[in-house]
């Protein structure tokens, strides 16, 4: 009598090993995909989070070197098309715009000194600065004439300046433009 129900006890021992074992194998396969998850999301803030402190550092370079523009810091060097400074020509691409280009960024001198822009809190998030003389405009309500071709009329200086910064970790470039009318 004894017989039968140690043969039917030892088929059960077998069948609860298996199903623990598959169960501790579909655990573990959940586990790894939610770290792998993680992980890919930390990536992914961690990028955003560079990206945003290059485009404020961008942003900061755009700021000063409107300032310095305002006060008159590197007008000289516009007719020189020097020093990250250059006169709009209609008929040629900006050598900075150029897709392909090995335009020198850092030896720019529009921030008045400095070739580069340093973020404050992130000194390792960097921007280098362009300006671009454009055509001169007119004041709202004033006619296109100028002092020089015999009327009073008052021109406005417009510069386009173009800001490219990096984050922190020295990826994802970001490319900033403002205008600044004088």
């Amino acid at each position: 009598m004894n017989t039968p129900s140690f043969v039917r006890r030892a088929r059960q021992s077998g069948l609860a090993l298996l199903i623990g074992l598959v169960l501790l194998i579909v655990l573990s396969i959940t586990a790894l995909v939610a770290m792998q998850l993680v992980a890919n999301q930390n990536r992914v803030a961690g990028n955003a989070w560079g990206q945003d402190m290059g485009r404020a550092t961008g942003e900061g370079a755009l700021g000063y070197a409107e300032t310095q523009l305002l006060n008159g810091a590197v007008l000289e060097d516009f007719a020189a098309n020097t020093n990250g400074a250059y006169t709009f020509d209609a008929m040629n691409v900006p050598q900075w715009a150029e897709p392909a280009s090995t335009f020198p960024w850092t030896g720019s001198d529009v921030l008045g000194g400095g070739s580069t822009f340093n973020n404050s809190q992130y000194p390792k998030s960097t921007a280098a600065v362009v300006a671009e003389q454009l055509p001169s405009v007119a004041k709202p309500g004033q006619s296109m004439c100028s002092s020089s071709y015999g009327c009073n009329g008052g021109l406005l200086q417009v510069f386009r300046i173009t800001a490219k910064a990096v984050g922190p970790d020295g990826k994802l470039p970001v490319m900033l433009q403002a205008t600044s009318v004088q």
